[in-house]
């Protein structure tokens, strides 16, 4: 390892935070070590907190892991494990890495569907050794009364974790492509539901109510189902794959753009196309040379060209617009007070296309940011997903534009984050942020507007923490003159 590395502050806490995750991060199941990580973890008592304690504002109640494992949060930090062995020639990283994807592969899938207990509403249950909803009241009554279980595909999974889940298991990975298709809710036009059930048989009638049709959870369900083909050689799954698609196709607006969800009010206007175009790209490169990797990388590139044809809109925020503390607190809405665009899906669309649009759009975006952005303020408990958002844009429009100055400003970002939430050789899930727990059984939420830099928080996989770390890493690598490893983040986008 280089000196210029291993001397890096943002190396040596993503390598401090990687060995604690390992030595106290992950679980226990009938008093025996479990390789899962834990979703909550108390960097005081160094141990995994399985509690029903609220979560830190900015994450709902429904989506909070309060008694287990959710490994589609764990991703970046398996990718970021991955990558510390070759850099610090110490393979612990990677074995804990595989111990955990192959653990979650003996025990966690659902026996029925083959579907995973991750997303936006699933968890598997460290003491209940079995899938449990995250929600605290509607999802939990549902599971009470009617044993339903919500699967939901909230993030793109890479190739690498497939590639590693496959090794372990490949029916695992087999028997999830399959269930999938009980997001299907009409077999006709293979409409579907982001929502599905892992364990009873259910379908939605596409009639009824608002659809759910979210083209970027189709490039996800694609892309698995494509990896499946490509290493199984099923069909059925390459057949399911262009069904699901052309769904997508036959719905695009007269521009070729794709359109919003069916019978809402985004129908007419742009869905996720960005996301699905780049899912299909990513997934026609698992295919072996030939017709299929042909077809749906023309697919790919129909896509794109819909938008090479499109008139965007000037980049903006300019440089000189005013910036304020609102930036820091998107993670209390469910729709952000300042439009950041995802830099991560910027750099994919644009290192796959090369619409300089893409480019102009988030290098104004990271100028705007890193010359007017002031430290998080300190009255504001802050999700590490915002450190993380901020200091992708600003490493991203760097690494696009060359500008020392955008570089600078990912280093000073980094910086508010080391020092907002990094405790005791762990980073937290959010700054300024107290749980007092008066009673065995229940537990007081106290948020702590005199918190100082020295109180001991919680680390939480739902808030981002995990992207963060990777990124810190990537930075670290910038900064020490070695080439980017880790690259574009493919999951959140």
């Amino acid at each position: 390892m280089s000196t210029a590395l291993s001397s890096n502050p943002y190396f040596q806490a993503v390598v401090a935070h990687a060995r604690s995750m390992i030595t106290f991060g992950r679980g226990s199941v009938d008093g025996e070590p479990c390789p899962l990580f834990g979703g909550v973890i108390d960097t005081k008592s160094k141990r995994v907190r399985t509690a029903l304690s609220v979560p830190p504002p900015g994450i709902r109640l429904e989506d909070f892991n309060w008694c287990g494992n959710n490994l589609m949060h764990d991703v970046p930090l398996l990718e970021t494990l991955y990558a510390l062995t070759p850099l610090t020639d110490d393979p612990s990283f990677a074995r804990a890495a595989d111990d955990a994807i192959g653990y979650f592969a003996a025990h966690c899938p659902d026996a029925e569907s083959g579907l995973f207990p991750w997303g936006e509403h699933l968890q598997w249950s460290f003491s209940d050794r079995r899938i449990l909803p995250c929600g605290f009241s509607d999802g939990l009554a549902s599971f009470l009364q009617k044993n339903y279980l919500t699967h939901d595909h909230l993030a793109f999974a890479p190739a690498f974790f497939w590639d590693r889940l496959y090794q372990a298991s490949p029916q695992v990975v087999t028997r999830f492509a399959k269930g999938l298709d009980r997001h299907i809710v009409n077999p006709e036009t293979f409409e579907h539901n982001r929502h599905a059930a892992v364990g009873a048989s259910w379908r939605s009638g596409p009639e009824t109510g608002t659809g759910k049709d979210f083209a970027r959870h189709s490039g996800f369900y694609m892309f698995d189902c494509l990896f499946a083909y490509a290493r199984s050689g099923d069909r059925d799954l390459l057949d399911w794959a262009r069904r699901k698609l052309r769904w997508h196709l036959n719905r695009r607006l007269p521009s070729g753009i794709v359109g919003g969800c069916v019978r809402s009010a985004d129908e007419g206007n742009e869905g996720q196309h960005d996301s699905l175009a780049t899912s299909v790209h990513l997934a026609a490169a698992l295919l072996p040379p030939g017709t299929e990797q042909t077809e749906f990388a023309d697919y790919a590139h129909e896509l794109l060209d819909a938008r090479r044809r499109q008139q965007r809109p000037a980049p903006l925020p300019a440089t000189g617009d005013a910036i304020d503390d609102q930036v820091w607190i998107e993670g209390y809405f469910r729709k952000a007070p300042i439009p950041l665009r995802p830099a991560n899906l910027d750099h994919l669309v644009f290192s796959i296309s090369g619409i300089q649009a893409y480019a102009d759009s988030l290098v104004s975006m990271a100028n705007w940011l890193t010359r007017g952005l002031s430290a998080p303020p300190a009255h504001l408990p802050v999700l590490a997903r915002r450190f993380c958002q901020l200091l992708d844009t600003a490493l991203t429009g760097y690494l696009i534009s060359a500008d020392p100055a955008l570089l600078a400003g990912a280093h000073r970002i980094a910086d508010w984050a080391i020092r907002d939430l990094f405790r005791d050789g762990l980073f937290m899930g959010c700054s300024n942020l107290k749980l007092y727990s008066p009673g065995r059984t229940n537990c007081e939420y106290h948020v702590d507007p005199w918190a100082t830099p020295t109180t001991p928080g919680y680390y939480y996989s739902v808030s981002g923490t995990p992207s963060l770390v990777r990124n810190l890493l990537r930075l670290a690598l910038v900064q020490s003159g070695r080439p980017d490893t880790l690259g574009i983040d493919l999951h959140r986008r």
